[in-house]
């Protein structure tokens, strides 16, 4: 299922930083991450975090931005034991049809 976010305080950083976590070796990019999220990219006018939740987990995420006429894709997520079941796709497809 799609969810939405568009700000820091609605984001479960937890499940945010355990599909980001599992796509990324690096252990000191999550503090980068949270920084990044917190300071720069919810500060964008429009952008969004959306993520696909499979119960009440987070599967897929991918952050967005508006840009000239459209959208910006900054990044593409899936937790790697949850890949190659549709996910993604589900996300994007998702995403398309709600902008």
């Amino acid at each position: 299922m799609l969810k939405l976010v568009s700000s820091m305080d609605k984001l479960n950083t937890e499940q945010y930083l355990a599909v980001y976590r599992q796509s990324n070796r690096d252990f000191r990019a999550e503090e980068k991450m949270l920084s990044y999220l917190r300071e720069d990219f919810f500060s964008i006018r429009g952008a969004v975090c959306a993520l696909w939740e499979v119960g009440s987990c987070y599967v897929s995420a991918l952050r967005f931005e508006p840009y000239k006429d459209g959208y910006l894709i900054t990044a593409l997520e899936t937790a790697p034991l949850e890949r190659r079941k549709g996910y993604a796709k589900f996300l994007l497809q998702a995403v398309i049809s709600n902008f």
